[in-house]
């Protein structure tokens, strides 16, 4: 079984769930958080990017208890302009496990500040899943080739 940090859109249980393909149990996300890094939201898109900053921490949760197919969904999800990456993560219900993995874009992504999950959901859901969500890969935003 895998896992994964996530920290923007899959954080919402109707997209984790919608990409899956079945339900995510309670405890399949455990709230953690990946130090020296930091939620941006991505230019031209309603879903954000993990970047390095020096003494941030990004919020998000570890979702665990994926199997080969999950990781497939989720990477074509993801689509081609990301691969899973190895990521450090800590977070005070992780007793087992310290390590996860992240999707990274393969180039750097213009941003537009920092990106807030409940204002997201609250703002920027819809189009997101109107216009970017797709289970092919999600659209790429227009500086991305």
């Amino acid at each position: 079984m895998a896992h994964l940090f996530i920290y923007g859109t899959l954080c919402d249980r109707e997209v984790s769930e919608a990409v899956l393909g079945r339900s995510i149990l309670v405890q399949d996300m455990i709230p953690c958080h990946a130090p020296d890094f930091a939620v941006y939201k991505v230019a031209d898109v309603a879903y954000p990017c993990l970047l390095a900053q020096k003494g941030a921490q990004a919020e998000g949760f570890l979702l665990t208890g994926l199997s080969e197919e999950d990781i497939a969904k989720l990477d074509l999800f993801e689509g081609p302009n990301y691969t899973r990456t190895p990521l450090a993560i800590t977070g005070d219900d992780l007793a087992l496990v310290s390590h996860s993995e992240y999707y990274k874009p393969h180039e750097a992504l213009q941003t537009d500040g920092p990106w807030d999950f409940s204002k997201w959901q609250r703002e920027e859901k819809a189009a997101f899943l109107s216009q970017d969500f797709n289970l092919q890969g999600v659209r790429a935003p227009s500086h991305v080739s």
